[in-house]
C-alpha cells in the first residue's frame, strides 16, 4: 500500500536539520510556529509564507517541506 507523507526540514542558521514526517501540511505548519515562536513576533498572526520571508531575509532559520510517497507493507 502507498501512502503521501508530508517531510519537513527545519532548522536554525548554522545549525543541522532536524526532519519530521507528518501525515498533512498543517501539522508541518504548527511545528515550524513553534520551532520559531521565539525568533518572529506575532507568528500566529502571519501566514506561512510571510514566515519564510521574515526568517530568510534575517538569516534566522530555514525549512523545507514536500511530499513523498511511502510504501507500507
Amino acid at each position: 500500500m502507498k501512502q503521501k507523507v508530508i517531510v519537513l526540514q527545519i532548522r536554525f542558521s548554522g545549525e543541522h536539520d532536524t526532519v519530521y514526517v507528518c501525515q498533512t501540511f498543517e501539522i508541518a505548519h504548527r511545528i515550524i510556529r513553534e520551532w520559531f515562536k521565539d525568533s518572529v513576533e506575532d507568528i500566529n498572526h502571519l501566514g506561512i509564507g510571510e514566515i519564510e520571508e521574515y526568517l530568510w531575509e534575517r538569516d534566522i532559520g530555514y525549512w523545507d517541506i514536500s511530499e513523498e510517497v511511502v510504501i507500507c507493507e
